[in-house]
């Protein structure tokens, strides 16, 4: 149940960086990187095996 929580986090986190990078004209790639570093210090959000496997590519 934990890895359905931190996909829908994740999930939510890209949707509103994509919002916000066509509101502010930013590159989506920066927002998304600033917004996984808020994620992990403040939410405490943590990588899964599967997160681990997809980034391996």
């Amino acid at each position: 149940m934990e890895n359905l929580w931190i996909a829908m986090i994740m999930g939510a986190l890209i949707l509103v960086a994509s919002m916000a990078s066509v509101e502010l004209g930013i590159s989506v790639a920066l927002i998304e990187i600033v917004l996984g570093v808020a994620a992990g210090n403040w939410l405490g959000l943590h990588t899964t095996p599967w997160i681990d496997f997809l980034a391996s590519f």
